[in-house]
């Protein structure tokens, strides 16, 4: 039913009969009064406006939906005003207002301010409103929504209570009762949504105490239903929605998690869109999940890297205030259970994930093509971006033909890497890797005090990595990029990286010392040894073309020798040994022997514990090493030397 605005009569006053309280809907005027307003029918309105008698500041208008002589049923705190206390004697005036004049012309809907007042809106007496808030006026959320008097399916309307966390139903009279909904009803906590349960038994996420009373069901943006059972529909989506419409208050301190994952499921139903993500901070305390083909969210950017500014200066920033466990994950891309195929277009892109200290992951994705995520991290325990393959699927589960941006501020002694790039075996005997993906930008600081490399490429292949600058923090240990096989025995090969600067954790191609399968074919079309980072560590029977000079890298070659070492025969005339020492015990040393002399002195050289995270040093001539552990424990160490 549309709605109907009457001008009859405006500029007409009076004055109250009965003193209003500000949830009282009822509204009484001065005795034979009541012929100086319009005489209206189901579906139309007018507008009046109250002022106090007292100082004539304060006001608020009502609209009314019926009349019975002196007497109107009124909707309060209308057009971006506060439902007020009223005295016997205070104004009543037909003024013309801004909901008035767009009824009048036709092309606009009333205006009420809040999605509570919708929620309040009585069915059959408005057809279509414009609410210009989720909470209040101008806070980003609302928009224009329809009355659809045919639907009692949507979302669900029941009778029930609240004790703690728990929701017992006691009958529904229409609809269906699904996790993610939010629960409205006089009483209810603001943003309470169900979490768990079946039949007449949930959990929703706000503990409270609220007697047996009617409540409704919805999705609390885009479907409401109001506390009379009467459902209301947004208008407008043309493929992106803002997640204030879902109540989000993007204020660094109020839990939006239910909010943000209630606008994604949405956003699954129409068969993909955008959530566009405000500026500032919102808090998240359980994980986001996107599982539909065509889902993606856009904040308003990811923040600029640089290694000594602040590691969270960023327009959009989720921030993880739940409890504290490495496998946490704050955003997971993933085929839901059951599914067979892989996703697509489901891109991530300016948005920073803080972890806080607390969560794992920034951004998790399974098995997904064709997608950009452009995102940063800071204090993630476990990495800002993985990636893995999906079991089961019945088509190809690889991760490729995705564009990727990723900077990580992993300064802190507790946190994890930046990136993994990872490779599984899936389903019954298949298999799928990241492969065919353009890595345009890899930046960052990390500290790892584990030792493990700030990026993780694990049994990948055939990608293209543009540019790497990363920072190792002092005091850290952390390697800097690793090329190893996976655990499924799948080799790392035939990966480029066109500028690489990895900082002080070096770069680190995986022999048959790590697994059977090394890594090769891949390599470094110019290698920053400017910025001072180790020269490369080529593993047993592992193969690296690289260049510090812009050279072709074909004239580049390492050589097996033997089952410890390997040499590099440079195109200047330089010879590189390098190797992996067996377990040397606390205090102890190894000697390596090189194969042949340098003739004219060494050149460079230098160690890296390979576990164990002992110190150590070298002793050097032309024609041999001799490696020390220094560390109160058993250790091995990678070791390099360069002479000509």
């Amino acid at each position: 039913m549309s709605y109907q605005f009457l001008w009859g009569n405006q500029n007409s006053k009076t004055t109250l009969a009965v003193a209003m309280t500000t949830s009282m809907t009822a509204l009484s005027v001065s005795p034979g009064t009541g012929s100086k307003f319009p005489i209206i029918a189901s579906g139309q309105s007018f507008s009046l406006t109250l002022i106090d008698a007292a100082t004539g500041l304060k006001n608020e208008i009502v609209w009314v939906t019926a009349v019975n002589g002196d007497n109107f049923t009124v909707l309060r705190a209308q057009e971006g005003t506060t439902a007020q206390s009223w005295a016997i004697g205070d104004y009543v005036n037909a003024f013309v207002t801004a909901g008035a004049l767009e009824g009048a012309i036709g092309n606009a809907a009333p205006v009420i301010s809040s999605m509570a007042a919708l929620r309040g809106s009585p069915k059959g007496g408005i057809g279509n409103v414009f609410v210009t808030g989720y909470y209040s006026a101008g806070d980003g959320g609302g928009g224009r929504y329809f009355y659809d008097s045919a639907d009692t399916t949507s979302g669900a309307y029941f009778t029930g209570s609240i004790s703690g966390t728990t929701l017992t139903v006691s009958s529904v009279t229409n609809g269906t009762i699904a996790i993610g909904q939010q629960v409205n009803g006089v009483g209810v906590a603001a943003n309470t949504y169900i979490t768990a349960g079946s039949g007449t038994s949930w959990t929703v996420n706000n503990s409270q105490t609220v007697s047996g009373t009617t409540m409704t069901g919805d999705n609390g943006g885009t479907v409401i239903v109001a506390l009379d059972g009467g459902r209301w529909y947004r208008a407008g989506f043309n493929g992106s929605i803002a997640s204030k419409v879902f109540g989000a208050k993007w204020d660094g301190a109020t839990d939006d998690t239910y909010t943000h994952q209630a606008a994604l499921s949405w956003l699954a139903t129409q068969g993909g869109g955008t959530l566009v993500l405000d500026l500032g901070v919102s808090c998240i305390s359980q994980q986001l999940t996107i599982n539909t083909s065509g889902v993606s969210i856009l904040g308003q950017g990811r923040g600029a890297f640089h290694d000594s500014g602040p590691q969270d200066d960023a327009p959009t920033i989720l921030k993880w205030i739940g409890s504290t466990n490495a496998a946490n994950i704050m955003l997971l891309v993933s085929p839901a259970a059951g599914a067979t195929r892989a996703l697509r277009g489901c891109s991530v892109d300016e948005l920073m994930f803080n972890g806080n200290l607390a969560a794992g992951y920034g951004l998790q994705v399974w098995s997904c093509t064709n997608s950009t995520w452009r995102i940063s991290g800071a204090d993630l325990l476990t990495t800002v971006i993985d990636t893995r393959i999906f079991s089961g699927l019945s088509e190809a589960s690889d991760v490729q033909q995705n564009d990727i941006w990723v900077s990580g501020y992993q300064k802190n002694t507790s946190d994890g890497t930046i990136a993994k790039f990872e490779y599984d075996t899936v389903g019954s005997g298949d298999q799928g890797n990241f492969s065919f993906n353009r890595v345009w930008e890899i930046t960052g600081d990390y500290y790892i005090a584990s030792g493990s490399p700030a990026v993780d490429v694990v049994g990948a292949d055939n990608n293209d990595f543009m540019m790497i600058q990363m920072y190792r923090v002092p005091g850290g240990s952390g390697g800097g990029v690793r090329l190893i096989q996976s655990a499924a025995s799948a080799a790392c090969r035939a990966n480029s990286f066109h500028r690489c600067s990895p900082g002080a954790g070096g770069f680190y191609a995986a022999g048959t010392e790590a697994g059977s399968y090394p890594a090769v074919h891949n390599n470094i079309t110019y290698y920053d040894t400017e910025n001072g980072p180790p020269v490369p560590a080529i593993g047993i029977g592992a193969s690296l073309w690289w260049g510090s000079d812009w050279a072709p890298v074909g004239q580049r070659s390492p050589v097996t020798l033997g089952t410890n070492d390997n040499q590099i025969t440079f195109n200047d005339g330089r010879i590189r040994y390098s190797g992996m020492t067996g377990n040397i015990a606390a205090s102890g040393n190894q000697v390596i022997t090189f194969p042949t002399a340098f003739p004219n002195g060494v050149l460079g050289c230098g160690i890296t514990t390979t576990s164990g995270g002992n110190q150590g040093h070298v002793g050097i001539s032309n024609t041999g090493i001799t490696v020390y552990n220094d560390g109160g424990g058993t250790a091995q160490f990678w070791w390099w030397v360069e002479g000509m």
